[in-house]
C-alpha cells in the first residue's frame, strides 16, 4: 500500500515535471520569435544610420547596443533551448 503510494506520487510528480518543461520550452520559443523582431531593429537602425547625417555617429551607437543586447539573449536562449533538449531527452 505504502508502494502504490509512492508510486502514485511519482507518476505525478513526472507529470507535473514534463508539463513545466513542455510550458518553459514554449515560452523559450516564444523570447526566440522577439529575438527576430529585435534583429529586425538592429538592421534597420543601421539603415536609418546610413542615411542620418550629422546623427549617423548617434545612430550607431544605438544600433551597436541594440546588436549586443541581442547576441547576449540568443547565446542565453540558444543555451536554454539546448538545455531543455537534454532534459526531454533524459526524461524519456
Amino acid at each position: 500500500k505504502r508502494l502504490s503510494k509512492i508510486e502514485d506520487s511519482s507518476e505525478i510528480i513526472q507529470r507535473q515535471f514534463r508539463r513545466s518543461i513542455r510550458r518553459l520550452k514554449m515560452e523559450v520559443e516564444e523570447i526566440g520569435g522577439q529575438l527576430r523582431g529585435m534583429q529586425l531593429m538592429v538592421t534597420s537602425s543601421r539603415v536609418e544610420a546610413s542615411g542620418a547625417g550629422e546623427f549617423r555617429s548617434g545612430l550607431d551607437s544605438v544600433a551597436d547596443q541594440l546588436n549586443s543586447a541581442y547576441k547576449t539573449m540568443y547565446k542565453h536562449i540558444s543555451s536554454s533551448r539546448t538545455l531543455l533538449q537534454q532534459i526531454q531527452v533524459e526524461t524519456l
